[in-house]
């Protein structure tokens, strides 16, 4: 039985003038803000692993940062050019308006009746967007790489008149994805249901022995996945209920569809947020039955499988090790289908005011979230305020003890940098070498020094990964047995800097 498809709306053109005002607009505010921020401590990783060459890259890649190893591989690359911070973040900045070009071509083909500028602008603002932007990490390239296969998906096999030249950028696009990160495989699972259900076989055939080729191809690093398989789900210890699994991918799912962080009190941050959910919920699937669009049938298919997918990786590696920011790839297809829905009122009004509250609760996350102009752990400031005031023969003692690699990319003061419990070396990184077992750790820590008598404690105030819990109290049980403060000094978020003398 053929499909049927409703012939009601048509596809709006991209107005590329406006679309490049608003690329070059949003990338200039980031790269302001990206030259005046600090690193967090993964960034710093990045620049660990990026520093040595291609090769090096490679290999920290897989057995340090258990990631797949393409992006590192090519920020080394970039970074041969120069070795600062700011542009091995520019290497982010560089694929956020790619990103933008490529949502709204995305929205051109998936979207009818709505303005293709309208899901570039809502997705250039998206909180989770703009902060990938902002990081040295690999989240950006994945918005770049996501969004390219969804476009190239329409073209090579959903429409009609299929481009053959799509489905070749497609698989190359697709063996890029696996190799940079596994979570992307997903995305082509979901592909494969989402042409089966809109009924595409002769199209799915075709995708399928793609995704042979693409399998084949991969073959060698799937050796590699499973060994870092192995030893990230050893990282933590989790258990959860039934209950408390839903709502943490409830939670992911919030922060990807509507940013409503912002909104205080909490119980309306709450209540908005699963209204809203629930809402567009109702009104998309209303749409689905009355107008039977083939991209909407597509959409909900793609979405669907993945969530599905995340969750199942959940229960694999636990709740820390998978964070919405790793999920990054489905903002683009849930705006669709935002916007999409709202096509069901054939009222443009409705687009223009769902655009001005993404907009406005965007910009309005962005602006709280940021207004320190620091990362998590303020590691630049706190770096110059010990610096600025201590005296040789202080050393520098950091918890928790990853954080001592963001730190000593600013700091350049006269003393010795230690990590409590202990320094996290770059072989195989391992959270659970932050955990205090007992006092007599702790001791062993500040007994590394033993002619100091003074010391400053710098902390970022991290304290557990998930579940696993960093046991801070230990060392400041040990600290209020055999330490007196001198002064503390207080950073953004949970920082502190404190100098400390021995009872």
């Amino acid at each position: 039985m053929p499909e049927q498809v409703s012939t009601a709306a048509e596809y709006l053109p991209i107005r590329y003038k406006p679309l490049f005002l608003l690329m070059a607009a949003t990338t200039l505010a980031a790269g302001i803000l990206g030259w005046i921020m600090d690193i967090r401590f993964d960034e710093a990783f990045t620049l660990e692993t990026t520093s040595r060459g291609f090769l090096y890259a490679i290999k920290q890649a897989i057995e340090f940062e258990q990631q797949a190893p393409l992006y590192f591989a090519l920020l080394s690359l970039w970074r041969r050019i120069d070795l600062s911070i700011f542009f091995a973040r520019s290497f982010s900045l560089l694929f956020y308006p790619i990103s933008i070009w490529l949502a709204a071509e995305a929205g051109r083909r998936y979207v009818r009746s709505v303005d293709p500028l309208v899901i570039a602008a809502a997705f250039s603002v998206h909180q989770l967007v703009f902060w990938a932007t902002l990081d040295i990490r690999l989240y950006t390239f994945i918005t770049a790489l996501s969004a390219g296969m969804l476009v190239c998906l329409y073209d090579g096999y959903l429409k009609e008149e299929a481009s053959r030249t799509a489905r070749l950028v497609f698989l190359v696009l697709a063996l890029a994805a696996l190799h940079t990160q596994y979570y992307l495989g997903f995305q082509l699972a979901a592909g494969a249901a989402a042409l089966a259900v809109c009924g595409k076989w002769a199209a799915l055939k075709k995708y399928l022995f793609g995704m042979a080729v693409v399998g084949l191809a991969f073959i060698p690093m799937a050796f590699v996945v499973v060994r870092q398989a192995g030893i990230v789900s050893g990282h933590t210890d989790f258990e959860f209920t039934a209950l408390e699994f839903a709502k943490e991918v409830y939670r992911r799912v919030l922060v990807l569809f509507v940013t409503v962080e912002w909104i205080e009190p909490e119980w309306l941050k709450v209540w908005l947020g699963r209204l809203l959910l629930l809402g567009f919920g109702m009104l998309f699937t209303a749409k689905l039955a009355k107008e039977r669009i083939l991209e909407d049938r597509f959409l909900v298919t793609f979405v669907a499988v993945q969530i599905v997918f995340f969750a199942a990786a959940i229960t694999f590696v636990g709740v820390q090790p998978l964070q919405a920011r790793h999920m990054i790839g489905l903002i683009l297809p849930l705006m669709a289908i935002q916007f999409s829905a709202l096509r069901f009122f054939r009222n443009r009004s409705a687009i223009a005011l769902w655009l001005l509250f993404l907009l406005a609760s965007n910009m309005a996350f962005i602006s709280l979230e940021h207004r320190s102009l620091a990362k998590p752990g303020d590691f630049r400031r706190m770096a110059e305020y010990v610096a600025e005031n201590e005296e040789a023969g202080q050393p520098v003692m950091i918890v928790h003890a990853d954080a001592i690699y963001p730190f000593r990319n600013y700091y350049h003061g006269v003393n010795h940098l230690d990590a409590l419990p202990q320094i996290n070396e770059l072989t195989s990184w391992n959270p659970k070498l932050s955990v205090f077992r007992d006092e007599a750790q702790v001791e062993s820590g500040f007994d590394r020094w033993p002619q100091a008598d003074r010391f400053w404690l710098v902390s970022d105030g991290w304290c557990a990964h998930g579940t696993l819990k960093f046991n801070c109290e230990i060392l400041e049980n040990y600290l209020g047995t055999h330490f007196e403060v001198e002064s503390s000094a207080q950073f953004a978020g949970a920082s502190t800097v404190r100098l400390i003398r021995r009872r």
